[in-house]
């Protein structure tokens, strides 16, 4: 046991690391990351979903916002479990070269020449039955692949800077998607849209369904080596330890 012990002690007494100021990194947090809200078609008359701004009314007046679905809800002909939570939105890209985004201010900005990490549940439904304007009774099926875009910016739904795109989402059950950026500039605004490739001569109709959206996590940028310094040192057991020598005895006057 006395071997164990020495053993025990050699480790705790000898190794300390210490991490540089830089390995403090920063975690950013959305605000309603999983889209919880009551259920609801996208209409001129929504309220929206909680947290989240609807570009589309800035960037297309004149149609209609995402989409939140849940488990239960049946609008477009769609049916899908949530990948978290009760609930998660439905954005799609049109024919007419218009497409649905949305935008939130966050908590911390996005600080330039730094690199983050974020995560972001995505998947595409085969039926998404919808018109393509109100007064058009026609129904299309919105239902071919396109990409999520994440950009910066310096005001609500901004899109100064593509920070991360996905590849086409293709996949029908859920995938988590990570994403690494580097922002050239500092941003307080997270906008996520849908399209499909710009420019192109020939838009189309696609969705891609949206959840469970990560923290975004500050990450060392590559090329840059978190450094921790080893400091050691020798334990010796007390059988091979150098007797002190006592001092001399006082002289008697």
């Amino acid at each position: 046991m006395r071997r164990i012990h020495y053993t025990l002690l050699i480790f705790s007494l000898s190794i300390a690391a210490v991490l540089p100021a830089s390995a403090q990194m920063d975690t950013i947090l959305l605000n309603n990351p999983s889209f919880e809200d009551v259920p609801h078609p996208g209409t001129f008359e929504t309220k929206g979903i909680r947290y989240w701004t609807d570009c589309g009314r800035i960037n297309f007046p004149s149609e209609t916002p995402p989409d939140l679905h849940s488990a239960y809800s049946r609008h477009f002909e769609h049916a899908a479990e949530p990948s978290h939570g009760d609930t998660y939105v439905g954005m799609v890209s049109r024919s007419n070269d218009t497409y649905e985004s949305i935008s939130q201010r966050l908590s911390t900005a996005l600080e330039a020449d730094q690199c983050y990490e974020f995560t972001i549940d995505l998947r595409r439904s085969n039926r998404y039955m919808s018109a393509m304007k109100e007064d058009d009774a026609r129904l299309f099926n919105y239902n071919e692949p396109i990409i999520l875009y994440i950009y910066g910016g310096t005001g609500v739904c901004g899109d100064q800077e593509v920070l991360a795109e996905s590849e086409y989402v293709k996949n029908t059950d859920w995938k988590t998607y990570t994403f690494n950026f580097r922002p050239t500039k500092r941003f307080r605004y997270l906008t996520f849209e849908v399209s499909y490739k710009r420019p192109t001569m020939f838009p189309y109709n696609g969705n891609i369904l949206v959840d469970n959206a990560g923290a975004i996590i500050q990450v060392p940028c590559p090329g840059d080596e978190v450094i921790a310094e080893v400091k050691q040192e020798e334990v010796v057991p007390p059988h091979k330890r150098r007797k002190k020598t006592p001092p001399p005895a006082p002289e008697k006057v």
